[in-house]
């Protein structure tokens, strides 16, 4: 839940405990009381989301990891096998464009990793 959300959250709960303070003044309206009780089942739905939001790691962030650590291990295949014919055939300004480990992608931060893919990519294709 972003802290947007729960700022959102905390705010239908103090509503919610205002209105129930106020309940001498509202018991008076016969549509309040079922408005109401739509209001506190609304609540407690977004605290049950909420849980299980917080135990649940699928989804969007679970296949952009995925993906990510996919994409590392593809490139550091390429990198491996294309510094092997750079250094085979004594070609350096080939090896420093291709040459790089795994420890340097796992610092990157997305959009830097799909620039340094894209790099490799057009440093290798002809």
């Amino acid at each position: 839940m972003l802290d947007r959300q729960k700022s959102k959250l905390n705010m239908y709960v103090l509503t919610r405990d205002f209105l129930l303070a106020s309940s001498r003044i509202t018991d008076k309206w016969a549509v309040f009381a079922q408005l109401f009780t739509s209001f506190t089942a609304y609540i407690t739905e977004i605290f049950s989301i909420a849980e299980l939001q917080d135990e649940d790691h699928t989804g969007i962030t679970q296949s952009k990891n995925q993906l990510r650590a996919s994409l590392m291990d593809l490139m550091q295949v390429i990198s491996e096998k294309c510094s092997a014919y750079a250094l085979v055939n004594d070609k350096n300004e080939f090896l420093s464009l291709v040459k790089f480990y795994k420890s340097d992608l796992l610092k990157l931060g997305d959009v830097d990793l799909i620039s340094k893919a894209r790099s490799l990519y057009d440093n290798v294709m002809p």
